[in-house]
């Protein structure tokens, strides 16, 4: 015998409030209180109510994505992607579809997400940017299709560059120009954990693959930009280091300057990598050789995703990595 279908008006009878009170709550309004919130989806688990997705037409609905950034830090950490690159390539994504991108610091994201005013978050991209346990039962609870840029997570859905890949590669293109019978550094900066130790774990491999011995390669740690400093310098002349792949474009941007400051020339004297072809790297008067992160990329690439979702009512798992792209420049 087949169980009969479970609607909202059972909901409604079950806890004893209107219909349109339990629409609110099961599309993830705040306009309701938290105790009664709480009843109703408590009712609509107890009798196995299934949300039924439907079809959007796509140029008479007006769709909300919260695109989540990383909180705001002193300094440059966060200088490796455009915010205006992300939002244009949500709306090409959605084409004749208007879409209401909402920017939102991931800890500010209550201010976007309960914010009575605004309304139903249809999708959310966390773009380089780890949610917190709170966000994340929100985001699961309330049903809003999410999805990850440059984040790779075998539980969620994502879309990132290869970065040990990216990193093997460059590494590769260093020794085929400048050979491997220097000594190379990898300067690690571990402000940003969930990629540098892919992208560490990347020249570890292509020094593997190219033979080269490893005491002729170092790792070098820094927690702040400051630490590129006399110090460091001195222990680059100490040890015979030619060569410096930096963890991003902005490290190598600050190597770079701080180089230059001190009477070295690049690449002469250093050669230089980056990674992710940040808006950084144009301010220099040589262009730093380096990986395309391709975030306008893994932006469309995401926000397509959530357009199926979303419109056509499809939400397949995403999980995607991009092959890295090699960007030559002038400092190997």
């Amino acid at each position: 015998m087949v169980s009969p279908k479970i609607t909202i008006s059972d909901i409604a009878e079950d806890v004893g409030v209107s219909v349109s009170t339990v629409s609110r709550v099961l599309n993830g309004s705040g306009l309701v209180s938290r105790p009664q919130r709480d009843r109703i989806l408590e009712s609509a688990a107890r009798l196995g109510y299934r949300k039924q997705q439907r079809r959007r037409q796509a140029g008479r609905t007006i769709v909300t994505i919260a695109l989540v950034l990383p909180e705001s830090t002193p300094g440059p950490l966060h200088l490796f992607y455009d915010t205006g690159e992300l939002v244009d390539s949500v709306h090409a994504a959605f084409g004749r579809t208007r879409v209401n991108v909402v920017v939102v610091s991931v800890a500010r994201w209550r201010d976007t997400f309960e914010q009575k005013k605004m309304g139903d978050v249809d999708g959310c991209i966390l773009a380089f940017t780890d949610p917190d346990r709170h966000l994340s039962e929100h985001l699961e609870e309330h049903g809003i299709p999410t999805v990850s840029l440059n984040r790779i997570r075998p539980d969620g859905n994502y879309v990132s560059c290869d970065n040990r890949n990216g990193m093997s590669a460059l590494v590769r293109q260093l020794v085929s120009v400048r050979g491997a019978d220097h000594d190379i550094v990898y300067l690690d900066y571990n402000a940003i954990p969930a990629v540098s130790g892919e992208r560490r774990d990347g020249f570890l491999d292509a020094v593997g693959e190219l033979g080269i011995q490893r005491s002729r390669c170092h790792v070098y740690e820094i927690h702040h930009l400051s630490q590129i400093n006399d110090r460091f310098f001195r222990d680059l002349s100490e040890n015979s280091v030619r060569s410096v792949v930096c963890f991003n474009d902005v490290v190598a941007v600050y190597v770079y300057q701080a180089a230059l400051h001190r009477g070295m020339r690049i690449p002469e004297d250093l050669s230089l990598t980056g990674f992710d072809n940040s808006p950084v790297r144009q301010l220099l008067d040589r262009a730093i050789d380096t990986v395309d992160l391709g975030v306008g990329t893994l932006a469309r690439t995401a926000a397509d995703w959530l357009r199926s979702c979303v419109i056509q009512a499809e939400c397949r798992p995403l999980q995607v990595v991009l092959e890295p792209r090699y960007l030559p420049g002038d400092t190997l």
